[in-house]
């Protein structure tokens, strides 16, 4: 190992201008079995299988960051979501239809960080339309428990705003608290919201 070898000898043993001549040995371990895990999109049936859980966002980013991190999906601030230009019509988080149906409140209340894989869809309606369904799947250690964020603001004017969201998650059950205030005349939940 070159490390270790690199470490037996210190700036004081060798001189400026002097070579150092190591030879490794090297050994070859045969592995009984070895695991491939699979990281790129794959199709399960008709559905479109997006593993998402080693892309990098911020920390506590909103799921619409990791949208835009993956080729092919835009997400935009309006919660609308297209996979290779064909617009999402739906957005479910593990099955289940958050806020309504309300893409932008639901990829505002899931965090990035808590997706496991995206599950794309299209299914012909009963008008002969073809709609396209995103499924979040969330991690394991993520479908089930509390979690939130808190934003203070102060400004100048003595102006303030001040955003509290938690979340409470468990299979079949999602409850979101949001509490907001201001004195910047802003609305704290939009009918979009």
């Amino acid at each position: 190992d070159a490390v270790r070898a690199a470490q037996l000898f210190s700036t004081d043993t060798i001189t400026p201008g002097q070579t150092l001549q190591l030879q490794f040995k090297y050994s070859v371990k045969n592995l009984e079995m070895a695991t491939v895990i699979n990281k790129a999109p794959y199709f399960k049936g008709d559905t479109l299988i997006i593993p998402v859980d080693s892309v990098k966002t911020r920390p506590h980013a909103a799921a619409s960051e990791l949208m835009n991190k993956i080729p092919g999906i835009d997400a935009d601030a309006g919660g609308n979501i297209s996979v290779n230009g064909k617009k999402v019509d739906e957005i479910t988080v593990n099955g289940q239809s958050l806020f309504g149906g309300n893409a932008k409140a639901t990829l505002e209340a899931i965090k990035s960080n808590m997706i496991q894989q995206l599950e794309i869809v299209e299914k012909e309606n009963s008008n002969g339309q073809t709609r396209a369904y995103m499924n979040l799947k969330l991690k394991k250690n993520r479908d089930n428990g509390w979690y939130g964020n808190a934003e203070i603001q102060g400004g100048n004017e003595r102006t303030h705003k001040a955003d509290l969201r938690i979340n409470h998650i468990s299979p079949g059950r999602f409850v979101n608290i949001f509490v907001n205030s201001n004195n910047l005349n802003e609305k704290a939940l939009s009918e979009q919201n």
